[in-house]
């Protein structure tokens, strides 16, 4: 953990993000949608720290990911079936900022060649994971 403060409850962030990827009713989506605001409200101040310690493509994927949950929490959820849509997005930026505070090798050494090399493929994987999540699941309106 970054911050060390902040206790995960890591199988109920999977849970939940699996869920919502699946979520086909506005009430479930509604009940979801809070339960991953919250995780990625818990996820972000963790992520932004790790963040700092990251460099090359693997902090521009960090940052892109931080922004984009920024974002979605910053504005009101939509009506009707696009909410939804919303809770799919909620869900595929928690699991980036689980993705990205759960694994230490994000974390770049001071060994150049690797570095450079984790970072490329991890921009290149965590780029692969976006597009396939917005490409399945909830059908966009």
């Amino acid at each position: 953990m970054a911050s060390g403060t902040v206790v995960l409850d890591v199988p109920a962030i999977r849970s939940s993000c699996e869920a919502a990827f699946a979520c086909a009713s506005v009430w479930e989506a509604e009940r979801l949608r809070e339960a991953l605001v919250g995780h990625v409200r818990l996820l972000l101040p963790e992520v932004e720290v790790l963040a700092q310690q990251m460099s090359g493509d693997t902090q521009r994927t960090a940052y892109h990911v931080i922004a984009w949950a920024r974002d979605l929490l910053a504005s009101d959820p939509p009506a009707g079936s696009a909410r939804a849509v919303r809770v799919h997005d909620l869900a595929v930026v928690c699991r980036a900022l689980l993705t990205l505070h759960e694994d230490p090798r994000l974390i770049e050494d001071a060994r150049p060649a690797a570095s450079g090399v984790t970072g490329q493929v991890l921009y290149v994987l965590v780029l692969m994971f976006l597009l396939g999540a917005l490409g399945c699941g909830v059908a966009r309106s």
